[in-house]
């Protein structure tokens, strides 16, 4: 799942120390939204790849209980990230089928 969360790009202004940080927000929202809707990060294709970018573009905080305690800007901030990487993953590192 490296691909979608790469140190450069989460947050080019974050101090490097937080960059850990953001990573494992990133990598945690995506496998909650994986775990509840059935998605296979490992093997990502074209259609799947669409289908979880809908389901981050109305991703609500408080549809998912392991959510509860984040900050709200936290969260956006971080499903901000989760689109931008997933919409550069659709872009250059999508398989070829």
């Amino acid at each position: 799942m490296s691909y979608l969360h790469s140190a450069p790009s989460i947050g080019r202004f974050v101090p490097k120390e937080q960059h850990v940080f953001w990573g494992e927000r990133v990598s945690e929202l995506l496998q909650i939204v994986a775990i509840s809707h059935g998605f296979d990060l490992m093997r990502l294709g074209a259609s799947e790849a669409y289908r979880l970018k809908g389901f981050l573009d109305t991703l609500e905080q408080n549809d998912y209980p392991e959510l509860a305690d984040w900050n709200d800007r936290v969260f956006a901030c971080t499903r901000l990230t989760c689109r931008v990487e997933l919409e550069k993953y659709m872009l250059e590192g999508m398989p070829k089928s």
